[in-house]
């Protein structure tokens, strides 16, 4: 990815603004310059409150939003300010808005602002690159997620084979391999409990037949 700037000499192009914004403004610059991403955003957060439609404010807490990896943010602020800059300047919005949405992984929309950004401006060979790194990631994202559904669906018709291939061996089945119907299925519970019934008094005789002769003696 190249590296985003922000549209910092645009506030001097401007007239008729507060000297309290423009005073944000700067010293928002200064910290930006400086590297110092988290107090340009928190001053440029100050001037957004002074001026909440004013396309610079919003562009430059973007850039600052970037800089400090909150990219979702950023996307916010870039979006908001495109349609106020004067058009010269709205290639630089979508290009810096593209690096935000290529950083969250939405490489669509990355791709739609550069290809916006190289509309108004053919020359612009960040956009471009840019743009062939976001197709190509965009590429490798469905294939990723191609491979993906495959695999669920592949684990999804194994599962249903195996839960069918339990549910077979729960069912009864009758010599020659048939489900047995619901008489046959009640026949074969009172057959059951018949055998149960004669194999427990067998038992029982058996035990009774190996106790040994009683020799306690008798009063006369």
């Amino acid at each position: 990815m190249k590296k985003m700037d922000a549209l910092f000499y645009l506030v001097f192009l401007l007239t008729g603004c507060s000297s309290e914004w423009r005073d944000f403004i700067r010293e928002g610059n200064k910290s930006y310059k400086t590297g110092n991403f988290v107090k340009a955003k928190e001053i440029y957060q100050s001037a957004v409150e002074a001026k909440p439609d004013e396309p610079i404010s919003n562009y430059n807490l973007g850039a600052a939003l970037h800089q400090n990896k909150e990219f979702y943010l950023a996307e916010k602020y870039f979006l908001k300010s495109i349609s106020q800059l004067k058009l010269e300047e709205q290639s630089k919005a979508y290009y810096n808005l593209g690096n935000s949405q290529f950083q969250t992984g939405n490489f669509r929309d990355a791709i739609r602002s550069y290809k916006s950004a190289l509309r108004m401006n053919h020359e612009d060979l960040d956009s471009k690159h840019n743009l062939e790194l976001a197709l190509e990631k965009l590429g490798q994202q469905q294939q990723n997620q191609e491979a993906s559904n495959n695999q669920k669906q592949a684990n999804n018709e194994n599962h249903a084979g195996n839960q069918s291939q339990r549910n077979q061996q729960k069912n009864p089945l009758t010599p020659n391999g048939k489900k047995m119907s619901k008489a046959d299925a009640i026949r074969l519970l009172e057959t059951l409990k018949n055998d149960e019934h004669e194999i427990r008094k067998q038992i029982l005789h058996h035990q009774i037949s190996r106790q040994p002769p009683s020799h306690s003696s008798k009063d006369w």
